[in-house]
């Protein structure tokens, strides 16, 4: 499967399946709010509204333009520095394989300086999940999302999952739901 802007599998119909969802704008306005502008979208999308510095878009979509980027560099998201281009916001491909290679690229490239803020499904019962997102200095319980341009919520739940320094600052994004603060972080536990 192909990487995209959120993409989650769900069956519509039979042998039909939509796994393209985009990240709505009740979460991207208090991102940006709280945490200031995206630098870098590295899995974006054509119908995707997230306002980045640069969006990485598959190849497979040029000569579309991600709508609300200043620029679009058509690539392979995972195969690109993520470092060095400002807040990276992700709402990866949903399929396993996608997914956990995101979230381990993610951790790697955080502890070598990366801040980013991530859109995700909960499936804290995957292996990956406890050395992967288990990791994030930061987690906002989002609840069902009713993603952009969908009629009705997600069938699963979401969380937002915040690495980076800022962590007081992030704790922000308590606006959208309960914040969970890392163990690590232990002078800031119960504030």
């Amino acid at each position: 499967m192909g990487k995209g802007e959120n993409r989650v599998r769900s069956a519509k119909g039979e042998g039909q399946s939509n796994d393209e969802v985009m990240t709505p704008d009740s979460i991207l306005g208090p991102i940006t709010r709280v945490l200031g502008p995206i630098g870098l979208d590295p899995c974006s999308h054509p119908k995707s509204i997230v306002p980045s510095t640069t969006a990485i878009m598959l190849p497979k979509y040029a000569p579309a333009q991600a709508q609300f980027a200043q620029r679009t560099v058509y690539a392979d998201g995972l195969q690109i520095v993520w470092r060095g281009h400002g807040l990276l916001y992700g709402n990866f491909a949903y399929s396993a394989p996608t997914f956990e290679r995101f979230l381990t690229k993610t951790v790697e490239e955080w502890k070598l300086g990366l801040e980013a803020v991530l859109l995700v499904p909960v499936r804290t019962g995957n292996v990956y999940w406890r050395p992967t997102a288990g990791q994030a200095d930061l987690e906002v319980r989002l609840g069902r999302v009713k993603h952009h341009g969908d009629k009705t919520h997600a069938p699963f739940h979401s969380w937002l999952l915040y690495f980076g320094p800022r962590v007081e600052r992030a704790m922000g994004l308590g606006i959208l739901g309960d914040v969970r603060v890392h163990p690590r972080h232990t002078t800031m536990r119960g504030r």
